[in-house]
């Protein structure tokens, strides 16, 4: 009986007050923060549906994050919806982002260690 948008919100909710530091909390890394989302969404916290899209759309690392790769650190550039863990990255190399975007899911020999 909660409306969709009360859905929606709760799941949003949920996910910024993890990736906020509170004055009782430090704040959760951003896949960190998902990881503990669809946790519970598989124990029935949420509209699985709409927690579902939520993942797709933000990805396990959101667009414009920064993470550490095995080749340095990178900015995620996009989402790929064919796999939210594998985005699309731009390598930052000798003091610059490189101009290609990489698709991680093709370039397999791209790890994402945070």
């Amino acid at each position: 009986s909660i409306s969709l948008s009360g859905r929606v919100v709760a799941i949003a909710d949920v996910y910024d007050a993890l990736v906020r530091e509170r004055s009782y909390k430090s704040m959760m890394k951003s896949f960190e923060a998902m990881r503990k989302v669809l946790l519970m969404n598989e124990m029935g916290f949420f509209d699985k549906s709409l927690c579902n899209t939520f993942y797709l759309t933000m990805g396990l690392y959101p667009t414009g994050s920064f993470i550490l790769t095995n080749f340095g650190p990178a900015i995620v550039t996009n989402q790929n919806l064919r796999n939210p863990e594998r985005p699309f990255v731009q390598i930052f190399n000798e003091n610059k982002f490189e101009d290609k975007e990489i698709n991680t899911l093709k370039e397999k020999d791209i790890e994402i260690i945070e």
